[in-house]
């Protein structure tokens, strides 16, 4: 357990519900340590290290930054309050939990100034994993956390996360188990154990995972248990009902927009392209109606990839264009989460689309990526695999790969609960494929299509079932191709208006001769 400072507050019941946040955070369960925070300092709403503890909470459990910077502007005004250890960890998270244009490796810097002063503290080396975005270069940090505490779930994590970057997706289970197992109530570790199955394509343990995360955190738990029911193809009435038990739990505030996200979200995956427009539209006045909503980076993200997927599939190349245009003149003013949002594919693309030259836009995202801590692993897949698309252009991705070596296939997921969460060997596999490299294209394209993705990530995964169709039809396996055309089919074979996606695996699988019926 973590040795930290008692907080000053003359509220028993306050102090109570502090203790039980530390604990929270100590069993890597963030949703858990925010409730009890904020409890904390709504029985004494002078205790300045419980609204430190607000921010730092809403931090890892990506809320919404005004909400993390106004939790800790609070705890500045008390700070007089704080404990010299907390006070030195406030100035230190000050880049990160502060400023509207966060910088965490400048707050990494400050918090590895704190570690020469205090070797012996646990969190610091935490948060150090977390500031520089649990890449393998912060397998260092969680080996020391875990040398001074073996249960340090939070170390487990961070570690597990490092590990599945690096490719040693084996390990990185490993670790999430052995987090799993520290308590009945670790939650954050089998959430990333769920998601790490879903991108093996292990559907039945990814379900599983998500029904034993219900019963340690709610809001997790049916997130990820509607990705898992999807995935395995359970009744519509079904994912319904789980769509309602996660509403349930979702903060009052921002279950309108929730709600519409969702619906938006089943309306694609059921190829019904003109209903996800519809609601796409109604989800997009939800959020400029509300404030908080407004400045937040995620949910624009993921409302523009519903409109890009709706609009794409529907071959509505124009409105497709008007779509990136608005994510590349707004995307500016709103208070981006720099450490863990997909972002890095959604942007490439978008602007990719959008009218204007693309390279210094690209160049400029990436460098923000990087200089935020973004691995450098995922910028290839996302900054120029998926945004390619001649064969010249993959070609010209080709020849820069090796700057970006080692490429990761591994996307931790756990943070975006809807829109595409991207694949990064969907990406890789396409532009080998365009390249006129069908052999290499195959092992990357056959992880892809078999990823538990059918919700979350629904354009890329059906886009790699049909890219899986064409390169097997390459080298010469036209049942292989033919069953991949099927899967294209069995999903938009009926969409409306129409889906390109399907058109084509129709078209393609007719020419071979295919024996599915196609719908």
């Amino acid at each position: 357990m973590l040795d930290l400072p008692v907080p000053k507050t003359k509220v028993p019941e306050a102090a109570h519900q502090y203790a039980l946040g530390i604990g929270a955070f100590h069993d890597d369960n963030g949703n858990a340590a925010v409730e009890h925070f904020e409890r904390a300092v709504k029985l004494d709403p002078t205790m300045a290290a419980g609204h430190l503890r607000v921010a730092m909470a809403h931090f890892q459990t990506t809320a919404s930054p005004e909400r993390v910077q106004a939790a800790f502007a609070r705890a500045a005004e008390l700070r007089a309050d704080l404990d010299e250890r907390d006070a030195a960890l406030m100035s230190a998270l000050e880049p990160t939990l502060a400023r509207a244009r966060p910088d965490p490796l400048e707050a990494a810097r400050r918090i590895d100034a704190l570690v020469e002063k205090r070797p012996l503290d646990v969190e610091l080396y935490d948060w150090l994993g977390w500031l520089r975005g649990m890449t393998p270069m912060t397998l260092p940090h969680s080996a020391r956390a875990l040398a001074l505490d073996p249960t340090d779930a939070n170390a487990l994590q961070i570690r597990g996360i490092a590990l599945a970057m690096a490719g040693r997706i084996d390990e990185a289970r490993a670790s999430f188990e052995s987090c799993t197992a520290l308590s009945p109530t670790v939650s954050d570790c089998l959430a990333s154990q769920a998601w790490t199955d879903m991108l093996a394509g292990r559907c039945a343990d990814f379900e599983s995972d998500a029904r034993r995360l219900v019963d340690r955190s709610k809001i997790y738990g049916h997130a990820i248990l509607t990705s898992a029911l999807v995935a395995n193809g359970k009744p519509d009435a079904a994912v319904r009902e789980e769509c309602d038990l996660l509403l349930g739990e979702w903060p009052a505030e921002d279950r309108k927009v929730t709600s519409l996200a969702l619906d938006t979200q089943l309306a694609l995956v059921a190829g019904d392209f003109a209903r996800a427009r519809t609601l796409a539209t109604r989800e997009a006045d939800a959020i400029r109606d509300d404030a908080t909503s407004r400045s937040d980076y995620l949910k624009h993200y993921r409302l523009t990839m519903q409109s890009l997927t709706a609009a794409l599939e529907s071959g509505d190349a124009e409105g497709a264009h008007r779509v990136a245009a608005d994510f590349a003149a707004r995307s500016g003013s709103w208070q981006e989460f720099v450490l863990f949002n997909g972002g890095m594919n959604l942007a490439a693309y978008a602007l990719r689309l959008a009218p204007g030259d693309f390279e210094p836009r690209r160049r400029e995202r990436i460098d923000r990526w990087l200089a935020n801590g973004g691995y450098r692993g995922m910028v290839w897949p996302y900054a120029f695999a998926a945004p390619a698309s001649t064969p010249d252009e993959a070609r010209a991705a080709l020849d820069v790969m090796p700057d970006h070596a080692p490429i990761s296939s591994f996307v931790n997921s756990m943070w975006i609960y809807l829109g595409d969460v991207g694949l990064p060997d969907a990406a890789v596999g396409h532009v080998y494929l365009l390249a006129g490299k069908p052999i290499d294209a195959l092992p990357y394209l056959r992880r892809a299509a078999a990823a538990c993705a059918d919700f979350d990530a629904i354009l890329m995964h059906t886009r790699a079932a049909l890219d899986l169709g064409v390169a097997l039809e390459a080298t010469g396996d036209d049942r292989g191709a033919c069953e991949a055309y099927g899967k294209v089919l069995a999903r938009w074979g009926r969409a409306k208006p129409r889906s390109v996606t399907a058109d084509e695996a129709r078209a393609r699988g007719a020419k071979l001769g295919c024996r599915w019926r196609a719908p």
